[in-house]
């Protein structure tokens, strides 16, 4: 992993007598009183980022050779055999076939079209980027000097890492063992960059090497590895924190936030309520002092952002059973709904979307409608804003029915709760197929799309929808092949972890009190590495 937690900001001898430094300028008390020089404090964000490579590249090696072994054992029993032909013996090492990629469609020069070389690369961008006509046949096409073009071929970090989540999900769909250790090379050669770029801030591009962590975070998803090994997305997570922080510190006051950063802030509330932690102070704080500096258009997202903020330190309090007054917790999410209720009236039209039919039977479309965007970016934000209110709706299905006092108007309270989850979780699904890919024969669309957009963030609002309460069996069906989808076709391991918890959750609203009951610490919760940063990059 990148991100290696908080070290120890005492000095190396306080950290040798094991006690604790108070961290004074020029020297420590305890330094001071046992008559010893004090020899100062370490690099914090230095070595936040520990250098890993010798266990990762191990790693590599060790496959490496079990890999050759393999192959030396497939030859000697091909090569025992006299019915096979030597054509077929040569395919009997062979890698599987891999997810048809098709022909890319580039508008870009010749040099930038070096990285295109990678077969990491190639995956990547066609099966995680929604941009071009339809990336879902193999096609991308990208403006002559679009910004990831140039940032992989001047940033060998940046370059590295896009290629190890490329090879990871090719490796997912071919089970092919090379791709596998590609994966893991590309992986500790960006790792071993970051270490190099950290070790001297002043002259390294922060920008760069945040967005080669937030890209190693998706390996983490890609390989399904966001519970195990402590969490990796989470502190990938915290690691880009620690690069963001510093990289706001150098900006001049009053500079806008830029989008990868308001949907970072969103990742970083993802990962507290997974955890049942609080949203840092310093995060609501910087979300609130950039409003007033973004687009006016744009600056919607930081007050969505400021919202789900305080649902999450809301929903975190649940989760971890700090709060269990049913009454309190009535009163706080029907605040909290009401707030997002309001943000949702005040957008301007830029904000909304068209719904219209389609004769398309693509598994991605949603009983034959799509929702069409102006912008992608600001459909990626809107989903938020929809299944938090799910969730909201949920937890106060829950609790009014322990409310005698609200017994009068539970009936009508509880229609209004569930028509409000189906109508939001038939958005989420229904809009799923224009966050895959675009339409060009929708007239008057200017189909804006970020530079980079991960099908990362599509997991999270599809197994929020399908396993809603009062949801009808066949969105849950649908969202259940979506997620087999994502996970065998286009091999991000984390959509097919996310099933069973699906499953689970929608077995638990239909088993207790005719599906309205929700339990407090519900299972989808545990999922905290679907939703990344990656649209904006």
């Amino acid at each position: 992993m990148v991100f290696c937690g908080k070290p120890s900001k005492g000095c190396s001898n306080c950290r040798t007598r094991r006690i604790k430094c108070d961290q004074l300028d020029p020297a420590c008390s305890q330094c001071l009183r046992a008559s010893k020089k004090c020899p100062g404090y370490r690099d914090q964000l230095a070595l936040m980022f520990r250098d890993e490579n010798e266990k990762v590249l191990t790693k590599v090696l060790t496959n490496s050779r079990d890999l050759a072994k393999r192959n030396q054992s497939k030859s000697r029993k091909n090569s025992g055999d006299e019915s096979v032909s030597s054509s077929s013996r040569s395919t009997s090492v062979a890698r599987s076939p891999a997810l048809p990629i098709g022909l890319l469609r580039f508008s870009i020069s010749p040099a930038l079209a070096a990285p295109l070389q990678d077969e990491g690369i190639r995956f990547f961008f066609t099966h995680y980027v929604t941009s071009g006509s339809r990336p879902l046949s193999g096609e991308v096409d990208f403006a002559r000097g679009s910004p990831p073009w140039t940032l992989l071929s001047v940033d060998p970090s940046f370059n590295n890492a896009v290629s190890s989540v490329g090879f990871a999900g090719l490796s997912n769909v071919t089970k092919d063992p090379e791709h596998t250790i590609a994966a893991r090379k590309k992986y500790a050669a960006s790792l071993r960059d970051i270490t190099i770029a950290l070790k001297d801030t002043s002259t390294s591009d922060l920008d760069a090497t945040f967005k080669s962590v937030m890209l190693l975070a998706a390996f983490e998803i890609v390989n399904g590895n966001s519970q195990s090994n402590g969490g990796s997305w989470g502190v990938h997570i915290d690691g880009a924190a620690a690069i963001l922080k510093l990289i706001i510190s150098r900006k001049p006051q009053g500079l806008p936030a830029t989008r990868l950063q308001m949907m970072f802030v969103l990742s970083v509330c993802f990962k507290a309520l997974s955890r049942g932690e609080q949203v840092p102070s310093s995060v609501h704080d910087w979300t609130r002092s950039v409003r007033n500096s973004m687009d006016a258009i744009d600056s919607h997202a930081t007050v969505l952002a400021d919202i789900m903020i305080r649902c999450v330190n809301f929903l975190s309090t649940i989760k971890n059973a700090a709060l269990v007054d049913s009454i309190t917790i009535y009163l706080e999410a029907v605040d909290c709904d009401a707030e997002l209720q309001d943000w949702d009236a005040q957008l301007p039209e830029e904000w909304r979307h068209k719904s219209i039919p389609t004769n398309d039977t693509s598994d991605f479309i949603y009983e034959g409608q799509i929702h069409v965007y102006d912008d992608l970016w600001r459909a990626r934000i809107y989903t938020n804003y929809r299944w938090m209110r799910i969730m909201l709706c949920q937890v106060l299905l829950e609790h009014q029915a322990n409310l005698a006092m609200l017994a009068a108007d539970e009936t009508v309270q509880r229609k209004d709760s569930l028509r409000t989850i189906s109508e939001l979780a038939h958005d989420i699904c229904t809009s799923i197929s224009s966050q895959l890919t675009r339409f060009d024969d929708v007239e008057n669309v200017r189909k804006q799309v970020p530079p980079m957009s991960g099908v990362f963030l599509l997991l999270l609002p599809i197994s929020v929808a399908g396993s809603a309460m009062g949801v009808p069996e066949s969105m849950y069906l649908w969202s259940i092949r979506m997620l087999e989808n994502i996970g065998n076709t286009m091999g991000v391991y984390q959509a097919l972890a996310m099933i069973p918890l699906v499953k689970m959750q929608r077995e638990k609203w239909n088993s207790v009190d005719g599906g309205f009951n929700m339990p407090s610490r519900g299972n989808i919760w545990i999922s905290d590495a679907l939703i990344t940063s990656l649209s904006s990059i």
